[in-house]
């Protein structure tokens, strides 16, 4: 049986997640996932940064925001910070 996309992805966090990682780094984790999952995601990241340390890069962060400490944007080579009190 071949599994989806979103399939694939979740099974490479749970693998990561056994190893119990102090940084937990995350490339697109929400690509690719219907709404539903995408808020089970988020919900899950949720809890995990209270023990570990994320690191997640994304080029569509609205899902992400709600729950980020900080957050910057890369555009032509320049890294600024994001003011997430106006996010």
């Amino acid at each position: 049986h071949a599994m989806s996309g979103g399939q694939q992805r979740r099974l490479a966090l749970a693998v990561q997640l056994i190893r119990q990682p102090h940084i937990l780094m995350l490339d697109e984790p929400t690509a690719g996932l219907d709404w539903s999952m995408r808020r089970q995601l988020v919900n899950l990241l949720a809890k995990l940064k209270t023990h570990w340390t994320l690191l997640v890069v994304t080029h569509d962060a609205k899902d992400l925001l709600p729950i980020a400490d900080r957050c910057w944007t890369l555009k032509q080579g320049e890294l600024k910070a994001v003011d997430l009190t106006s996010a």
